[in-house]
């Protein structure tokens, strides 16, 4: 009986101390589980944060393991990544909160994209294919082009044309201004021939009359081309000036000479 007492005793106490050891050493596991912790990693013989939470080097929290630190180069739980003081905006790929970067890449000038619908920095505009000189709204260097607007075409039958061309000023396309126009460059023509006629014709009576060598007949044969050709002359400034007055009359739109 005595025996069977000792047994059971002594079955109790080896149940007792398993159990405690079992205590101690389950304990501390569930424990540090539940901090994120795991069993001894780095061989200290002791269970902790240090090895429990790896990569985490900031202040103990409130379950004793160390908060992440952005910015530390150690990629810690809670971050998508760290690379220390190469975090930043883009073209960095972490961020400065230890997130990752979405960066698209770099505009260039001819591509026609624009980023996120803002214009990239240095451009004013970027239409592609389509930038170019005027009447291009964007030049080939992404600013705006400073495009004036084309003259107005010449209304047809009114364009400036020949010698001494008349400036038509709200020409009509049919009616009376165009047979002032036709008469006003009629008389430029005259103009325009009877110069250098004269000048030969004047120039030819002096020859004439210094090489008469006391001729009457050729002294006055050089008189007479010198008047004929004073003549004709005059009647076609005459006749220029006529018109000239009658245009400004009735047609005071037009101008005989070209800017005036």
């Amino acid at each position: 009986m005595k025996i069977e007492i000792k047994n059971t005793l002594a079955r109790e106490k080896w149940l007792l101390a398993v159990l405690i050891a079992g205590v101690f050493l389950i304990l501390p596991v569930v424990v540090l589980a539940q901090n994120g912790c795991a069993l001894d990693s780095d061989g200290d013989g002791v269970v902790d944060c240090e090895d429990a939470c790896p990569n985490q080097s900031g202040p103990p929290s409130n379950n004793g393991c160390p908060l992440p630190i952005c910015g530390n180069g150690i990629p810690e739980a809670g971050e998508q990544c760290d690379n220390g003081g190469a975090n930043g905006s883009c073209p960095a790929t972490c961020s400065n909160s230890c997130t990752i970067n979405n960066c698209q890449p770099p505009q260039a000038c001819g591509n026609g994209v624009v980023q996120a619908g803002e214009v990239q920095a240095g451009e004013q505009c970027d239409n592609g294919g389509a930038n170019g000189s005027c009447p291009a709204t964007c030049s080939n260097s992404c600013t705006i082009n400073n495009c004036q607007p084309p003259p107005p075409p010449v209304p047809h039958g009114c364009d400036a044309q020949g010698l001494w061309p008349i400036v038509p000023q709200n020409c009509p396309e049919y009616g009376w201004p165009q047979l002032v126009l036709l008469g006003q460059r009629l008389i430029n023509f005259m103009i325009a021939l009877a110069i250098p006629l004269s000048a030969v014709a004047f120039a030819w009576a002096g020859f004439i009359y210094i090489t008469a060598a006391g001729s009457e007949e050729k002294i006055k044969r050089a008189h007479s081309i010198f008047w004929k050709v004073a003549i004709g002359f005059l009647l076609v400034l005459g006749a220029w000036l006529i018109v000239f007055t009658i245009t400004q009359f009735l047609a005071p739109g037009f101008s005989i000479l070209q800017g005036n």
